[in-house]
Formats: C-alpha cells, sequence, structure tokens
C-alpha cells in the first residue's frame, strides 16, 4: 500500500467507483466534486501498488470539532 495522501478532484471518479462497491447508496459524482472542494471536507485516500483506490475517509472539520462523514475500504482490503 501507498502512504495515506489528501485526495483532489483528480480522484472523483475513483472515489466515485470505490463508493459503488462499499455501499447500496453511494454518493453522486456532484456530492464527491463537492466534498473535494470544500473547505470543511478533507477527504483522505490509500491506493495500492497499482495506484487503484482501496481506502477513502471523509471527515468535516468545523472549529475545533471533527466529524466523521464516510468510511469505505475495499471489499478484498477488508
Amino acid at each position: 500500500l501507498r502512504a495515506p495522501r489528501l485526495a483532489t478532484l483528480d480522484d472523483a471518479d475513483a472515489l466515485r467507483e470505490l463508493d459503488e462497491r462499499c455501499f447500496g447508496r453511494p454518493w453522486t459524482a456532484a456530492h464527491w466534486q463537492a466534498e473535494l472542494t470544500s473547505a470543511r471536507s478533507s477527504v483522505e485516500v490509500v491506493e495500492d501498488d497499482r495506484g487503484t483506490l482501496v481506502f477513502a475517509r471523509v471527515c468535516w472539520w468545523i472549529l475545533d470539532e471533527g466529524s466523521l462523514l464516510r468510511i469505505a475500504t475495499h471489499p478484498a482490503w477488508r
């Protein structure tokens, strides 16, 4: 696995694909774009050695409080 990193807009499609593998009601592409461009959001991802997203975490940070919104782990890595 590669080191965790902050996601960028370039990751939006891969995030949506990972989300679809993990949840019965995945977020839309627009939702991912909104999270990736929001000042309050932190989206962290982990890739395998081939560059495939295998983990994503979405948090909101407001003042001194954090809220965990989403954790997605690729089924093959559970």
